[in-house]
């Protein structure tokens, strides 16, 4: 609340460094003010200037975003930050949350699903989430232990507190990331635009006993502290203020409310500091002060000074012991309302000579201004501060500063918090500073580009040192040519500076020895728009490639350029050895499968050692993460491999017109054909067709059923047998997947396919595939696979004999699995991880969701799939698989599923147990020879 001042005096542009008192003289409240808003001012601007604008220590966690697991909140880490140079403190013994605050009493949950009239989960979505500062002014109303009991609890003094409010802001899936400036949080960081205003005018005035005589410009004889502050924000002619001549000094408690009726602690000092009959008045709770909304002004009808009790024009809906307080406005006559007075460009009347006009901008609810008028003088002090002042200069609003810090940044998935990123400005202490803290900026040194900090430059230094490099690259077109100046067989060390490398197609890098390819990071950036493959290695010795991205924006143009199909972003060929570490990759899209970010080819014959590790993966539509084939020995490690969103082209009716992608759609409108067998049930299918005596039963969508009558009576078929009527009603599907003017005479139809077509959601074949004719170990571990049909595939398959491949040893554990479903994808292989032909196989401690699509309810998926030849040991343990959102009907049709093709060798041991895995239909199915311990597998 405001505090009883005589005036505020600091002015930060003379450049005051203290305030001397001198022997004898009169002590005012306004000289020990200016001292303390010195002392304030110094230590924020010393403070910005060491620490930044807005900066939190390095060591420690303070104030640090932790989402919670269930989605429903945000954890706040205790500890200290500076905002704009003010410290802001959550003491350690605190356990704090969004939800939770100690100074945001009624914290925004619009960004929660309700659910039982109380916030739920988040909302699916992006979020940042920053911090907002101010100062506030604090009595004794607000803290009793301000006034001293041994003087009577004298009022003496007020205090500065520094509050602080953690707060959401929803952002565009875009701008979900630390290092984007978005456009939502610069309209909350903008300041307010307009100003104030203020100057006294001559004139007759009223004639009371408190009034000079008219020759004044200011004709009070009391010298007050004007407070001209804004109630309705907004732009000038949305915006209103109310105004009070004791800054806003005259309130107090409220302790009972009856109605219209309340109980104060006191009615005021006197006359002129009380309240009386008329005044305007404003209810304020503690929220309302925290969160600066302004209340709805209030008249009092009548006063009993005796009773304490004042009646007022409207009732107050609050209880007393919310910490309610009565505040008096002065403004009065018809333009005075219950929301202040209209804020105008033209010159306002306050009382007494004083008058203030508003310019053009925006306000903000809560800013305000001080105007000390002096009966001495019979002026205000207003810039310029001349006697009279007959040239006032408009003012910004005054000491209601706020300051900004973001702490992070996260997105909502289904309910589940994902993507959180770290936004806190860390620095160090001093007697801790490090090379890394220490930026640099790079000049015209090539070899520093994209350099951030000593201690990179001083690795680059290390790197790059006299012979350690044996080609530098520098961005630009042309930089493959650096491949043609090496000769066959030898071994090379090429390093990448920042900046994009063009490439109009793929390159070919053959026969060389052992390669290192490194560059800085995402800043090195290799771009081949038009191609499947960036770069293509056959038949080097070893290759890894480490700290550098590549992108491509094609899928399907393997076997057009002679290639092998599966074409990756990088792709190795005959390499015994690939490494590939820290690398950021995206692929094309397309209609089928056919692009790879990643893919590793080696012969049946000389099966190759591969390590992928610590990589991020974007894959397109339909295209797959990381393909190996014929690996000898692989590990697959904490990757993050995910699908982006469609493009316009594929979410459309164009990509029917490949034959392979048409068969998808085909699954979803028809499945389970049966031939007309009366043994069927009727529930397994909802379709009867009939041409003469030949009848063909099948499955469809319950929307399409009146489509199918109809379809099938205006194209009556002319066919002998059930062959023929299939391939009739294949053929009427082709018709409504390819031509636009047939569909159209099927309303029904075209709804659903266009329904599942016209969805931008995206879902990619395979996040990690194992395959070919021979194979040895395999670690797949610790990996973030979101948005396939299939997480994990493991399997070898070698054509034109009956002995079946085998994997030797098979270790896949600790990674996240989302398996997205889409409706028209029944014609392809659906799994959270499939393995088949192992000698040794361990799969533990995945967690693996499954999200099905709009129309994809019924389509058959499991959450692990073992299949084939079995070894010595099988171990499936402590796997989590489920539904995304949590509804058992719509998880996997079976949690984890073991076909073994042979009986169990003895001496083995095959066993599932302690998985958790509610599903449609079972959450383990497999045969007595696999052992399955009692109440170790959960439903």
């Amino acid at each position: 609340m405001p505090s009883d001042f005589s005036r505020k005096t600091f002015d930060p542009k003379k450049h005051y460094s203290g305030v001397l008192k001198q022997q004898g003289r009169v002590d005012l409240d306004s000289d020990w003010n200016e001292q303390m808003d010195i002392l304030q001012y110094r230590n924020q601007k010393e403070t910005r200037d060491v620490a930044g604008a807005s900066a939190v220590p390095k060591k420690g966690d303070s104030f640090k975003i932790t989402p919670f697991a269930n989605g429903k909140d945000l954890a706040i880490e205790p500890g200290h930050l500076y905002a704009g140079g003010l410290l802001c403190e959550l003491e350690k013994e605190s356990t704090v949350t969004y939800l939770h605050q100690p100074w945001y009493p009624g914290p925004d949950t619009s960004f929660f699903v309700r659910q039982q009239n109380k916030p739920g989960k988040f909302k699916d979505g992006s979020y940042l989430v920053y911090l907002d500062a101010w100062q506030r002014e604090v009595t004794y109303l607000d803290d009793p232990l301000i006034r001293e009991v041994a003087l009577g609890e004298a009022d003496t003094a007020t205090r500065m507190q520094n509050v602080w409010q953690v707060k959401l802001l929803e952002v565009k899936p875009a701008g979900a990331s630390c290092k984007v400036d978005q456009e939502e949080w610069k309209k909350i960081i903008v300041s307010p635009t307009g100003k104030l205003n203020a100057r006294t005018e001559k004139g007759a005035g009223s004639q009371g006993p408190c009034t000079l005589p008219p020759g004044s410009g200011y004709r009070r004889l009391e010298n007050q502290l004007y407070r001209v502050e804004i109630q309705k924000g907004g732009e000038l002619g949305d915006a209103t203020f109310k105004w009070s001549r004791d800054n806003a000094t005259v309130e107090t408690r409220i302790e009972a409310v009856n109605g219209a009726v309340i109980t104060v602690m006191d009615t005021g000092k006197d006359e002129y500091l009380g309240f009386s009959n008329g005044q305007w008045v404003e209810i304020v709770s503690r929220e309302s002060e925290l969160n600066g909304t302004p209340q709805t002004l209030v008249q009092i009808i009548s006063v009993d000074h005796a009773l304490r009790e004042i009646t007022l024009s409207a009732p107050v809906s609050q209880p007393a012991d919310s910490g309610l307080k009565l505040r008096r406005w002065d403004q009065s006559g018809m333009a005075a309302s219950d929301n202040g007075v209209k804020a105008a460009p033209g010159w306002t009347s306050l009382e007494d000579g004083v008058q203030v006009s508003f310019s053009p901008g925006t306000y903000r609810a809560g800013d305000y201004w001080l105007i000390p008028a002096r009966s001495a003088t019979g002026e205000i002090e207003w810039p310029p501060f001349q006697i009279p002042n007959l040239a006032p200069q408009p003012q910004p609003p005054r000491e209601n500063t706020h300051y900004y810090c973001r702490l992070a940044c996260f997105t909502v998935n289904g309910g589940i918090v994902t993507s959180v990123e770290d936004c806190r400005p860390l620095f160090p202490a001093l007697s801790e500073l490090q090379a890394s803290d220490v930026g640099i900026e790079p000049g015209g040194c090539e070899l520093f580009e994209g350099v951030q900090n000593v201690q990179q430059a001083l690795e680059t230094l290390c790197r790059n040192r006299e012979g350690a490099c044996t080609f530098f690259v520098r961005p630009g077109k042309g930089w493959e040519s650096v491949f043609d100046r090496m000769k066959e067989g030898e071994d090379a060390r090429i390093c990448f500076s920042g900046g994009a490398f063009p490439l109009e197609k793929s390159v070919v890098v053959k026969k060389k020895g052992n390669l290192l390819l490194s560059g800085i990071g995402p800043g090195t950036r290799i771009e081949a728009p038009g191609a499947e493959t960036a770069l293509a290695f056959e038949d080097c010795q070893s290759v890894k490639i480490a700290d550098l991205s590549a992108v491509t924006g094609k899928a399907g143009s393997g076997k057009a350029s002679g290639n092998q199909s599966l074409g990756g972003t990088l792709t190795f060929l005959n390499c015994p050895s690939v490494d590939v570490d820290h690398v950021w990759l995206k692929c094309g899209e397309g209609s089928v499968r056919a692009a790879t970010c990643i893919t590793v080819r080696n012969s049946d014959t000389a099966p190759g050692k591969v390590v992928v590790r610590n990589c991020t993966l974007k894959a397109g539509h339909l295209q797959q993460g990381v393909l190996l084939v014929n690996s000898g020995h692989a590990l697959v490690e904490n990757n993050h491999i995910t699908v982006y969103a469609k493009s316009p082209r594929l979410a459309s009716m164009d990509r029917y017109r490949k034959k392979v992608a048409r068969a998808g759609m085909r699954s979803a409108l028809i499945s389970e054909i049966h031939p007309g067998d009366k043994k069927v049930a009727v529930s397994t299918y909802n379709i009867v067709l009939k041409s003469g005596d030949t009848e063909l039963r099948f499955m469809t969508d319950s929307s399409l059923k009146k489509g199918w009558d109809k379809l099938m009576a205006e194209n009556q078929p002319r066919v002998q047998g059930r062959r023929e009527l299939l391939a009739h009603v294949m053929k009427l599907t082709d018709r409504l997947l390819v031509e636009e003017a047939f569909l159209k005479k099927y309303p029904q139809f075209e709804q659903f396919i266009k329904a599942v077509t016209l969805s931008e959601r995206a879902a990619g074949a395979q996040g990690i595939t194992i395959g070919g004719k021979n194979g040895g170990d395999l670690r797949i571990l610790n990996n973030h696979v979101e948005g396939f049909l299939q997480g994990i595939h493991v399997g070898l398959s070698h054509s034109n004999t009956r002995m079946r491949d085998h994997l030797e040893h098979v270790m896949i554990a600790g990674n996240r699995i989302s398996v997205v479903l889409p409706a028209d994808t029944g014609n392809q292989e659906r799994y959270g991880i499939f393995t088949g032909n192992c000698r040794s196989l361990v799969i533990e401690n995945n967690l693996a969701t499954l999200e099905r699509l709009e129309n994809a309810e019924k389509l058959p998926v499991d959450g692990i799939c073992v299949w084939g030849e079995l070894g010595g040991r099988v171990m499936i343990s402590g796997n989590h698989l489920f539904s995304l959102d949590e509804n058992k009907k719509r998880s996997f049709d079976n949690g984890i599923h073991v076909v073994p093709l042979l009986s169990r060798p003895s001496a083995s041991q095959w066993v599932v147990t302690w998985n958790v895995a509610p599903s449609k239909q079972n959450t383990v199915l497999a045969p007595q020879s696999v052992t399955i311990p009692a109440h170790t597998n959960t439903p």
